[in-house]
């Protein structure tokens, strides 16, 4: 009985766990107007602990249908082991990463990636 009991708990506490996930709000996106390409991007990492996630961006140039991830060189900021803030900054220098691409339909992705544990992804 006492190994059910601790079997139980244990099996409740991993699922409370695995709900914990975090979210990406209040995404700001503003291409500058100097011609430089370059993108700001801000955000909110909200997350119920003090869980870390890597930043990585992923762009699609045909309004959502696929999406490509865009190599790390591109961009900078608050990316690498990021904890739960507001006002966290990415800037995304957007010709560099695709300078034979111009879209109107282009969409960003942020994806949060925990660190240190599964590929769980915001």
């Amino acid at each position: 009985m006492k190994n059910l009991i601790l079997t139980l708990l244990a099996t409740i506490l991993g699922l409370m766990t695995m709900a914990q996930v975090g979210t990406i709000e209040n995404i700001t996106v503003e291409q500058r107007t100097d011609g430089s390409g370059m993108v700001d991007i801000s955000f909110d990492l909200m997350s119920p602990d003090t869980a870390q996630y890597n930043i990585s961006l992923e762009a699609s140039f045909n309004g959502g249908d696929a999406y490509e991830p865009i190599g790390s060189e591109y961009f900078s900021g608050d990316v690498t082991a990021v904890g739960p803030a507001s006002g966290l900054e990415i800037v995304w220098d957007g010709m560099a990463s695709h300078p034979e691409v111009y879209s109107e339909e282009t969409i960003l992705k942020i994806v949060a990636t925990l660190v240190g544990g599964d590929d769980t992804e915001v």
